[in-house]
């Protein structure tokens, strides 16, 4: 299944969201954005579930790519 280009932009913008400060603090965003059954892989290997995601308080993120 290939994506079209206007799915592979909204799951760029879904992405993108989780690590702006604008959306990544905004728990109703969050809410409707994640699954009930999502989790995510952290760089030490470590897996987030939902229920941590949401819990985490507003706070600077720090940029990896610099």
């Amino acid at each position: 299944m290939e994506l079209s280009s206007d799915e592979k932009r909204k799951l760029q913008q879904l992405e993108e969201g989780l690590w702006i400060a604008g959306t990544r603090f905004d728990m109703e965003w969050m809410e409707r954005t994640l699954a009930p059954d999502f989790f995510e892989f952290g760089r030490s290997g470590r897996v987030y579930r939902r229920a941590d995601s949401l819990g985490i308080e507003s706070q600077p993120i720090e940029d990896s790519h610099s």
